[in-house]
């Protein structure tokens, strides 16, 4: 899945894939204030995106970075 990431109501960026979404959230670029739009007309915001802001979905991003090291 890819998706439109929006800072401000104004900025945006995209499509990102997950992956580079996933790794821009363990390196804090990407927020949970942030919005996200599959389309780019309807948004969301990160902390309704359950697959990248989750406390499962953040233990699992760090698990898979220590498992790089």
């Amino acid at each position: 899945m890819q998706y439109y990431i929006r800072q401000q109501r104004k900025y945006v960026s995209g499509p990102h894939d997950d992956a580079h979404i996933r790794q821009w959230v363990k390196e804090a670029k990407v927020r949970e204030e942030m919005e996200f739009s599959e389309d780019g007309e309807e948004w969301m915001l990160g902390i309704e995106m359950y697959e990248f802001f989750s406390p499962e979905a953040r233990a699992a991003s760090r698990d898979r970075s220590h498992r790089l090291v």
